[in-house]
């Protein structure tokens, strides 16, 4: 039996009413409590200015100060210092290092240079370029931050090929590295090698990876191109090159055969060979042939790469040789001052070849004769009796060659005969439009015949002068229209240059032939501003040869090549217009008179309006004289600007087209539509002629005398 005491004695001890934590799902610590709650250990809402613990246990809410972090603690932000000489290699890409190849594609690596910051080895290829490019073109020496530069960009690039292209955009910044790359071994002292390799990895890179051609920024860089932009630099050939240089290099060849023993060395000596027998028959077909030859390493199997490419391989190094002195002298034939912008500049190719003489054997290098200090005028190759040739020299240059550089280089021709404006054989400052010129051409042929036939059915005379103005103006066109489809024809040139200059004199001589013959035929008193009509034109047509003369002359020396005197042409060309401007103006004023006292006399009945013609005329007079002064003026600010590259009017045809060409088309037309024919009819219509006036003198005379004789008998 249970004890009493003892039933009511709890069987297990109570249980804690507390909420044990959930694992995972425990409180955030935290260090921001009040004081209270802390003491309790438990967690504290937070809330103020009391918690809800305090609150509910009425107990005062106290919480700790905030602690302030150590200003000493806050880091500070980093000092970011830009590199100023990345900033100019960046300038000078864009604006001179960027690959010349092909021509025209400048477009191309300014693209190239927007993708370049999503590329990180790409900007490093470019920049590489540039400083290696500034390099050689500038008297600062940036070859450690291009090598630097160059080392970071081969890295980038390898980790790059290392994983697939998603994109267009990353096949053609893999692309546009490598062809940095290669072009900046071009610019290395010491990068034959180098560039070599870069060839080959260019080809590898353009086969693989490019795949899509069509939507590649480089879909225009193909063999034909790359052919054109060497088209685009060549100059004209100013005679044959010496057959000795070809038959010395051929005699070489020849004995370096037996040395070559590769399939390599053995393809690569063909190739040669055919340029340089080439190069006899057709030395321009030549050089555009050599544009394949720098194919020919990337077409080697891997095995004859590496054995073709052996420093000991004296053979294939001397092959090198020869390569680079054949291209070097055939570039400096053909192209000029302009052969820096391709591959090999002279300072860079004679590198190249010393250094491969300086790897061949001591007991061969005591036998070369480099006249290194003349190269620039000499042909470094070498033939020896010896099995094994050196290199010495091919050929000497002209002694007669300056070794100055040219002002202007002789440009390749269109095929319209165009050149860029700087080059020697330029006779335009602009690309002539052919349809342009055609079309002025055909309105001032329509506007002559149709002031010819309204001479002749308005038996006007004088209106001889307005027909040599638009036929001028036809001849003008018409040579030029035939100098915009053969651009290198000097006489259609000089033959629309005179007439264009001149043409607008016999229409201002017209001008002031229509008003003195206004002023005899309307006005009763014959004169104006107290100058008689007579006078009137006598003084301003005379004044108009003047002008003209002069105006010839400059015009004449502008034509010659001497540059002095086509300055001392400009200027009195603008002495002539100069003057044409103020007898404009003073006529202008005396025309402005005579259309007062013109207006003042049929107001008052004085003068009947012979014709309805006249007021229009006069206002057709008005207009020319002012399109002739925005032709004389467009003029001024033409030939003051100097003949110079600046000079934007000289740059542009749009310019003389629409100042000078449409001004004095608008004038024929005009005076086609209100012909002063019109208006001149009947009786003081025209001045009266030398015999007449003559034939009244002597009336007079003897009237007097008969008078006298009368008077005398008397």
């Amino acid at each position: 039996m249970t004890s009493p005491l003892l039933s009511n004695r709890p069987s297990s001890p109570p249980k804690d009413s507390r909420r044990k934590p959930v694992p995972g799902r425990g409180f955030p610590k935290t260090r921001r409590g009040c004081f209270n709650c802390k003491r309790r250990r438990v967690k504290c809402s937070e809330h103020r200015p009391e918690c809800q613990g305090c609150r509910r246990m009425r107990l005062p809410c106290i919480y700790p100060a905030a602690v302030l972090p150590d200003p000493q603690a806050v880091p500070s932000a980093p000092i970011v210092k830009v590199c100023l000489d990345h900033l100019r290699f960046f300038h000078h890409f864009l604006a001179e290092a960027y690959p010349p190849h092909p021509y025209g594609a400048s477009a191309v690596w300014q693209d190239v240079a927007a993708l370049s910051h999503k590329y990180e080895f790409l900007a490093s290829s470019i920049l590489a370029l540039a400083a290696q490019h500034l390099t050689l073109s500038n008297k600062a020496d940036y070859s450690v931050q291009a090598l630097n530069l160059r080392i970071s960009a081969i890295r980038g690039l390898n980790d790059a090929l290392s994983q697939p292209c998603h994109t267009a955009a990353d096949a053609d910044a893999r692309y546009a590295a490598i062809i940095g790359l290669t072009f900046q071994s071009t610019y290395m002292p010491d990068g034959l090698m180098e560039f070599i390799a870069m060839m080959r990895g260019w080809m590898l890179i353009s086969t693989t990876l490019v795949t899509d051609h069509g939507i590649s920024m480089f879909r225009q860089f193909t063999r034909d191109s790359w052919v054109g932009s060497i088209e685009k630099f060549m100059e004209e050939q100013h005679g044959t090159t010496d057959d000795i240089m070809i038959e010395d290099f051929l005699a070489s060849l020849k004995i370096l055969r037996p040395l070559l023993q590769g399939q390599a060395e053995l393809q690569y000596f063909s190739r040669l060979e055919r340029l340089a027998l080439l190069g006899k028959a057709s030395p321009r077909d030549a050089l555009l042939e050599m544009v394949f030859c720098y194919a020919v390493t990337n077409k080697m199997t891997d095995e004859d790469y590496v054995s073709f490419t052996d420093p000991s391989n004296y053979g294939a190094q001397i092959l090198l040789a020869h390569f680079l002195i054949l291209n070097h002298m055939l570039e400096e034939c053909f192209l000029g001052t302009m052969s820096r912008r391709f591959s090999f500049s002279t300072q860079i190719t004679r590198s190249w070849i010393l250094n491969i003489g300086k790897r061949l054997p001591d007991e061969l290098q005591s036998q070369q004769n480099l006249d290194i200090e003349h190269f620039p005028r000499t042909y470094i190759l070498s033939t020896m009796s010896t099995m094994i040739p050196s290199l010495t020299t091919l050929a000497r240059a002209s002694s007669t060659t300056s070794s100055a550089t040219p002002s202007c280089t002789t440009a390749v021709p269109d095929k319209y005969g165009y050149v860029p404006p700087d080059s020697c054989n330029a006779n335009y400052g602009f690309y002539p439009n052919w349809e342009d010129n055609t079309a002025f051409a055909v309105a001032f042929g329509l506007s002559t015949v149709a002031h010819l036939a309204q001479a002749i059915i308005l038996k006007q005379k004088f209106c001889w002068v307005i027909i040599m103005g638009a036929s001028w103006e036809c001849i003008c066109f018409i040579a030029r229209a035939l100098g915009a489809r053969d651009q290198q024809q000097a006489a259609y040139v000089t033959v629309s240059t005179l007439l264009f200059l001149l043409a607008p004199i016999w229409i201002n001589a017209f001008i002031y032939m229509i008003v003195a013959r206004l002023v005899h035929f309307v006005i009763p008193q014959r004169r104006v501003a107290r100058i008689s009509a007579q006078w009137l034109a006598k003084i301003f047509v005379m004044f108009d040869v003047m002008c003209f003369i002069i105006q010839a002359a400059g015009g004449g020396m502008l034509a010659s090549d001497n540059a002095d005197t086509s300055k001392l042409g400009q200027h009195i060309y603008m002495v002539g217009i100069g003057i044409q401007l103020g007898c404009v103006v003073v006529f202008l004023v005396i025309h402005g008179l005579f259309y007062r006292e013109l207006s003042l006399n049929i107001r008052i009945g004085k003068q009947e309006t012979r014709s309805r013609w006249l007021k229009p005329l006069c206002w057709v007079v008005y207009i020319v004289l002012v399109l002739i002064v925005v032709r004389v003026i467009f003029r001024l600010v033409e030939f003051g600007g100097g003949a110079n590259s600046n000079n934007v009017v000289l740059r542009h045809e749009e310019f003389q087209l629409y100042l000078d060409a449409l001004p004095m088309l608008i004038a024929l037309v005009l005076l086609n539509v209100v012909h002063p024919g019109q208006v001149l009819k009947g009786p003081g219509a025209n001045f009266p002629s030398a015999k007449v006036k003559w034939w009244r003198g002597r009336s007079v005379a003897f009237e007097r005398l008969e008078l006298s004789s009368t008077h005398r008998s008397g």
